[in-house]
């Protein structure tokens, strides 16, 4: 899915930031030009791109490559796909860091892909270098191999649509809406626990935690002891006490650091912006 617009050192990121990127920005008529000014604008430790003329020189080089890839594999390339992508640099991202960012900033529907096929939501599909046999919009989810299935990642369950799917020996569970979970026994989605209801897991819960007695609870706060190391935001288990997680510059033993900040060889370091991982060229899938 990287291939689909830029490579990022950090491949959790992104999945979520280049994959997922679909507003178009306003802040000028060409989105390429808008996004390498404004990655070149971001304060990066170690830049990718000294330049703006660099930076378009590399998008060029990474569209030619997806554009061939697509013909190669009878695939469709969308450049206006592509610049949406870019847009959503500009209008969303900015030079925010990855803790200033909810997650509607970082997935936005209607989703396009720019290299992709026709084949439906459901159907066996094929990832290739730079995309898969999808139609726009949806993404080949696959867990080993290249083979996978077409996937919505902007259609999630209503309460009381089923969320598991089975289909000979593969079992899918599937996304419900927000506010919601996929419950094993009814198969459907059904709304969040409050604190007090019997859980198995953290998504069960209004809260987000599940307790070690399997129900849901608040998380603790600071001066409380730690269950199952599970402490409110800003805060991290040490000692089996919840305590202020440390700053930059501070040690981490817990490998937790303050909102801002990263665990990086057992010390806090502040984070970069996001779009500081950016790289178009030396893609990989």
């Amino acid at each position: 899915m990287l291939r689909q617009t830029a490579m990022l050192k950090n491949p959790a990121i992104g999945v979520l930031l280049l994959s997922t990127l679909v507003l178009v920005a306003c802040k000028g008529a060409d989105p390429k030009q808008d996004a390498c000014e404004q990655i070149v604008e971001c304060a990066c430790s170690m830049p990718n791109y000294a330049s703006v003329e660099e930076c378009r020189a590399s998008i060029d080089s990474a569209i030619s490559d997806a554009r061939m890839s697509a013909e190669i594999e009878g695939l469709q390339f969308d450049e206006g796909c592509y610049d949406e992508l870019l847009g959503r640099v500009v209008s969303d991202v900015e030079c925010r860091r990855l803790s200033e960012l909810n997650l509607s900033q970082l997935i936005g529907c209607p989703f396009c892909t720019p290299v992709h096929g026709d084949k439906a939501a459901g159907t066996i599909c094929t990832v290739f270098e730079y995309g898969s046999d999808c139609a726009s919009g949806l993404v080949c989810v696959a867990n080993n191999g290249a083979t996978g299935e077409c996937v919505s990642v902007c259609e999630f369950h209503a309460a009381g649509e089923i969320c598991i799917v089975e289909n000979g020996d593969d079992v899918t569970v599937e996304g419900c809406a927000e506010g919601l979970r996929c419950d094993t026994t009814t198969r459907t989605c059904v709304a969040l626990l409050a604190n007090g209801g019997l859980c198995t897991a953290d998504g069960d819960c209004e809260s987000g935690y599940c307790d070690s007695s399997g129900a849901c609870t608040p998380p603790r706060g600071q001066g409380q002891e730690c269950d199952l190391g599970r402490c409110d935001a800003g805060l991290v288990c040490e000692g089996n006490t919840c305590v202020v997680a440390p700053a930059a510059g501070q040690a981490c033993p817990a490998f937790v650091c303050a909102t801002g900040s990263l665990c990086e060889d057992g010390t806090c370091v502040l984070e970069e912006p996001l779009v500081c991982d950016v790289e178009f060229e030396n893609m990989t899938p």
